[in-house]
C-alpha cells in the first residue's frame, strides 16, 4: 500500500513523473489496487453534472433533438469532470477539506429535509420543487457559448463557492417550511417563487427567491419581469465578482442599503438582456416603487484588486 505504483501505463507522462498520482499522493489514506480511483472522481462528476444540466434543459423545453441534448449533457460532463476531481483533491488540504465536507453534509442534509418538508407542505409538487433545488447545482446557461457554460458550471462551484452553497441551502430550507411555491430556470439561474411575507426578494448566488407579492416577478423580458431580471443582475455579479460577492454586494446592499448595489444590478441585467434578447431597459417605465430599478450608472463597480486580499472585509468601505 505504500509503495510507488509497479505497473505505470507509458502513455501517460504525468504518472511516470510521479508513481503517487494514483492515491493523489496520500497512500495512507487512499489505496487504488485497479489503478483507477483517480479518474473515479471526474467520471462521477461528469455523469452527475452532465445528466442534471440536461434535465434541467429538458425541463425547460430546451431539447428538441439529439444535439440538443448532447450539447447540454457534454456542457455539464465537462464542468462536472473537472469539479469532481477539485473536490476530490481538496478533499484530502487541511482546513480546506473540512469546509468542502461541511458544505457537503449541509447541503445533502437539508435536500432530504427539504424533500419531505416541501412534500408534507405541497405534496408531489414540493418533492419536485425539492427536486429543481437540487438540479440548480447543474443548470447551465442556455444563452452561454459552449465554453462559456462549461466555465459557468466550474466557478459555480469553486470561484462562487461561497454563496452557490449558502443560497442551496436557503433555498432548500424554504422548501423545507413550506415557502416555495415554484421553482424556474432560466439564464443558468434558478428561480424560487416564496411566499414569504413582506414583497423582497433575494440573489445570493445562481438560487433566486422570487417573492409572490413583490411586482414584476413574472419569467419574461420586459414589463411584469423587471424585478426578476434586476435579481438576475445580482446572480451576473456572482459571477463576475466570485468569493467577494457577498462582502461587496452582499452586505452593502443589505444591512448598510447602499442603492449603488441595485443599480449595478440594473446596468448588467440591461446589458446581457439587451445582448440576449434585443430588449432595451426602459428607465420611464419603473416609476414610484419601482424607482430602485429606474436609473442605470454610468459604469460597473467590480473588485479592484487591492480588494482581494482583504475581500471579507469589502463591505467595511463599500
Amino acid at each position: 500500500m505504500l509503495s510507488p505504483d509497479n505497473y505505470v501505463q507509458a502513455p501517460d507522462f504525468t504518472q511516470n513523473l510521479n508513481r503517487y498520482s494514483y492515491c493523489v499522493n496520500n497512500p495512507l489514506k487512499y489505496t487504488d489496487p485497479s489503478g483507477d480511483f483517480f479518474w473515479m472522481p471526474a467520471i462521477i462528476g461528469a455523469a452527475i453534472f452532465g445528466s442534471g444540466n440536461l434535465i434541467a434543459h429538458a425541463e425547460r423545453g430546451d431539447v428538441d433533438n439529439f444535439g440538443d441534448g448532447l450539447k447540454y449533457f457534454s456542457e455539464g460532463a465537462i464542468a462536472g469532470a473537472i469539479v469532481g476531481t477539485g473536490i476530490s483533491a481538496g478533499l484530502s488540504v487541511p482546513v480546506l477539506g473540512s469546509i468542502i465536507r461541511t458544505a457537503g453534509y449541509a447541503n445533502a442534509g437539508l435536500t432530504v429535509t427539504s424533500l419531505i418538508g416541501g412534500g408534507n407542505s405541497h405534496g408531489w409538487k414540493g418533492v419536485g420543487n425539492a427536486a429543481n433545488i437540487f438540479l440548480s447545482n447543474f443548470y447551465l446557461d442556455e444563452n452561454k457559448s459552449f465554453m462559456g457554460a462549461v466555465w459557468e458550471g466550474i466557478s459555480r462551484h469553486t470561484y462562487q463557492f461561497i454563496q452557490t452553497n449558502i443560497a442551496y441551502d436557503v433555498a432548500q430550507f424554504s422548501n423545507t417550511i413550506g415557502k416555495v411555491t415554484d421553482v424556474d430556470f432560466w439564464g443558468g439561474a434558478t428561480f424560487s417563487h416564496t411566499n414569504y411575507s413582506g414583497s423582497s426578494s433575494v440573489t445570493l448566488g445562481n438560487n433566486i427567491l422570487l417573492n409572490n407579492k413583490s411586482s414584476e416577478t413574472n419569467m419574461v423580458v420586459g414589463r411584469g419581469g423587471y424585478t426578476t431580471m434586476h435579481e438576475y443582475g445580482h446572480y451576473i455579479q456572482s459571477q463576475r465578482n466570485g468569493f467577494s460577492y457577498l462582502f461587496k454586494y452582499g452586505i452593502p446592499s443589505g444591512p448598510k442599503n447602499r442603492d449603488w448595489t441595485e443599480l449595478d444590478a440594473n446596468l448588467r441585467a440591461s446589458r446581457y438582456f439587451n445582448r440576449t434578447y434585443g430588449f432595451n431597459w426602459n428607465p420611464n417605465y419603473c416609476t414610484g416603487s419601482m424607482a430602485r430599478y429606474s436609473n442605470l450608472p454610468s459604469g460597473l463597480r467590480n473588485t479592484k484588486w487591492w480588494e482581494w486580499p482583504v475581500f471579507p472585509l469589502c463591505f467595511l468601505w463599500n
